[in-house]
């Protein structure tokens, strides 16, 4: 894995996950990006945080990932 992906990669656990940073979701997804879940694909940032991002921290609010 190249540094850029790692450096994305790090980013995308750390400020979106652990900071809970929304915007970051802005930052780095596009309108044609596509995240695959059990309940079927969620199709760009607006999705993935309706559906996804605000769900998951609601359930698990103190969710943290040690990279």
């Amino acid at each position: 894995m190249g540094s850029e992906t790692s450096n994305v990669a790090r980013r995308w656990f750390e400020e979106v996950w652990n900071q809970r940073r929304a915007e970051t979701i802005d930052e780095l997804l596009t309108n044609e990006s596509v995240c695959y879940t059990d309940e079927g694909p969620l199709r760009g940032p607006d999705e993935f945080r309706q559906k996804q991002f605000v769900p998951f921290l609601a359930a698990f609010p103190d969710f943290c990932i040690k990279i």
